[in-house]
């Protein structure tokens, strides 16, 4: 049957909202971005099985599972990250070098101990495992220490791929609890540091930023999640919990300071 003149108008009235609704509400683009950006996300973490980054890979799949919940790391997965070592090394050196030395604010109370005096204290120390800038410039020209910071970044992620793609860039925050005792011009420290990814700022939490692989694709698929209730990505903390018993010994100088003879690092457990 032919359609009259008004038929044909209000058909094409139809047609022209049906193509607005579309472009206005693109449901099934979101489905197939969805599949495409998840595609490409567990494609990326067989790449990341292939090239040896376990805990990226693990990582990634953890976060394409949707479940979000936090993710713990045994000692012997962290030890396998050199950067993460190191930075629990600097954070060592900084125990011995100031805090028990009497040079922190916490440390102080050191220095004024009379003999036979016992105390407990604590004290932390940061330290990032990528990018970690330089001290000086970070107390007198904070833009030369960004510019810094950020070329350390690249380079740290070049080097240490797997590192990055597992953890991206944080801190490592090691945490004290020490005995101390004055015998004579003695002083004898024992105590026990725990190592961990400092959770300030949300740091320790995998997620993707914008010059990360698979940044377009996160968002993709945290949004459909966010849309739809089913399981496609989500964010979750990162933690690991390193623990290492440390001894030392001080001698107290003329004017109540104090200078280390030697300190014992126990195994990490």
């Amino acid at each position: 049957m032919n359609e009259t003149t008004e038929q044909s108008r209000v058909r094409a009235v139809e047609r022209g909202f049906l193509a607005r609704q579309l472009l206005e509400h693109p449901l099934w683009y979101h489905d197939v971005d969805a599949a495409a950006s998840g595609f490409t996300m567990d494609a990326l973490g067989t790449a990341f099985d292939f090239l040896g980054f376990d805990e990226a890979a693990k990582n990634l799949r953890h976060y394409r599972s949707g479940k979000g919940n936090e993710l713990n790391y045994s000692s012997k997965e962290i030890e396998e990250h050199a950067l993460i070592a190191d930075a629990e090394d600097h954070n060592r050196t900084q125990f011995e070098s100031k805090t028990f030395v009497g040079i922190t604010s916490e440390g102080k109370l050191l220095s004024s101990l009379k003999n036979g005096q016992k105390v407990k204290f604590n004290d932390d120390w940061k330290r990032s495992f990528l990018g970690q800038g330089n001290e000086y410039l970070k107390q007198r020209n904070k833009t030369a220490d960004s510019i810094l910071k950020t070329v350390d970044t690249l380079w740290d992620a070049s080097t240490n791929p797997g590192t990055y793609l597992a953890f991206g860039r944080g801190e490592i925050h090691s945490k004290g609890n020490f005995n101390a005792r004055r015998e004579g011009d003695m002083l004898y420290i024992d105590g026990t540091v725990t190592n961990g990814f400092d959770t300030k700022d949300g740091d320790n939490m995998f997620d993707f930023h914008g010059a990360q692989p698979g940044a377009h694709e996160a968002r993709i698929l945290e949004a459909e999640q966010a849309r739809t209730g089913n399981p496609e990505a989500a964010p979750f903390a990162m933690q690991f919990d390193r623990r290492q018993d440390v001894e030392a010994e001080l001698e107290y100088q003329p004017g109540g300071s104090l200078r280390l003879l030697k300190s014992k690092w126990g195994k990490i457990y």
